[in-house]
């Protein structure tokens, strides 16, 4: 939805609102001098007219300022890796004719999660384009007096484009970043292996360094390369058995103390991409029913993953879908954070961690 569209055809029919009502009015005027109407009937219906321009005024407005109001806070944040430097410093500085769309809004006890849409024209490498970037925006809220906004931007694209990966976003960003920065003179760098960061704003959730993560799979892999030297004949029986155990999935992260299914219901984001996922338990099933929920995983602007959770081990759960088997181990991260590790088709994917939980 443009916003800047339905703002237009508000002042519109305000336009005609303006012309109407006193013709209205004095036909309403008219109905009680001849007795038509009542006089109370009479001042009802003027009153009626009254309060839709009241309620059309209020909505041109509104959608003047609000949505327009809400994109100057987005680009007053920084990247949560550079604190120097907004994304307003650097959209403003490449970028014209901006205009602000509104695609979505939700809220819950759990906070506000809305997405809106900046298009407009920009100057990259010299050249000019276009260029469309969405914001996914969230509140949490840890209190009655207390929330912690953030943002990640879920798409960012050049010339129309409908689909990016994530690596083209980061090179985007990260050009447009080091770019203004050196024009600027400012003493800052940023590394090559943090471009992924400049996607999420300042008070984004937070996720296990990069670092960390490869240096754990490095010290799992040597650990299995010695166990299978050390026992080869027993590698073979012995991995196939913990694969029909788990699933199919070999060592999925999950905890072993039950943890109950409408905990599970929520918004997840990804730790290496910014998929969203969403998972919907059920509070209820049928007798001999064997789907506990239903998942899905939005991928880019327009494509999205749907599959029925069936339960494969405690906290462990799968979904069959056209892309194929996706696995996921629930477990609860040294934060506390309610998170889990997706594997599709026996491939790890991506570690997730809830960032909104669906209170039925």
């Amino acid at each position: 939805m443009d916003i800047a569209v339905v703002n237009k055809i508000l002042y519109l029919v305000m336009a005609v609102m303006a012309v109407a009502m006193p013709v209205y009015c004095v036909m309403v005027v008219k109905s009680i001098r001849n007795k038509k109407i009542g006089i109370l009937v009479g001042i009802l219906r003027i009153l009626s007219g009254v309060f839709c321009c009241f309620v059309l005024i209020f909505a041109f407005f509104f959608t003047k300022d609000h949505f327009k109001k809400m994109g100057e806070n987005v680009l007053a944040l920084h990247p949560r890796n550079i604190s120097e430097v907004t994304y307003g410093d650097v959209f403003n500085e490449y970028c014209s004719d901006m205009k602000w769309a509104f695609l979505y809004w939700d809220k819950n006890t759990e906070g506000e999660k809305s997405l809106i849409q900046l298009n407009g024209k920009c100057t990259y490498k010299g050249e000019k384009h276009d260029i469309c970037a969405q914001f996914d925006i969230g509140k949490r809220e840890y209190s009655e007096y207390e929330e912690e906004p953030w943002f990640l931007i879920s798409f960012i694209a050049l010339d129309g484009k409908d689909e990016a990966s994530e690596e083209e976003e980061q090179n985007l960003l990260y050009d447009m970043f080091t770019q203004y920065i050196e024009e600027k003179g400012l003493n800052i760098a940023i590394p090559e292996n943090e471009k992924k960061e400049l996607l999420y704003s300042e008070e984004s959730p937070q996720y296990e360094d990069d670092e960390e993560e490869t240096s754990s799979e490095a010290v799992q892999e040597e650990t299995t390369e010695e166990e299978t030297t050390q026992t080869p004949e027993t590698t073979e029986t012995e991995t196939q058995e913990s694969e029909e155990e788990s699933g199919g999935v070999s060592e999925i992260a999950h905890s072993t103390e039950y943890i109950d299914t409408y905990e599970l219901s929520g918004g997840y984001l990804g730790n290496t991409y910014s998929d969203d996922i969403s998972i919907s338990m059920y509070s209820s099933q049928e007798p001999g029913e064997i789907y506990v929920g239903t998942l899905t995983v939005y991928l880019g602007k327009n494509t999205q993953i749907n599959g029925d959770l069936y339960e494969v081990d405690t906290n462990v759960y799968a979904a069959e879908t056209d892309y194929g088997v996706i696995t996921l181990g629930f477990y609860f991260d040294m934060d506390g954070v309610l998170s889990f590790e997706m594997y599709l088709d026996d491939e790890f994917v991506d570690s997730f961690a809830m960032y909104e939980q669906y209170i039925s």
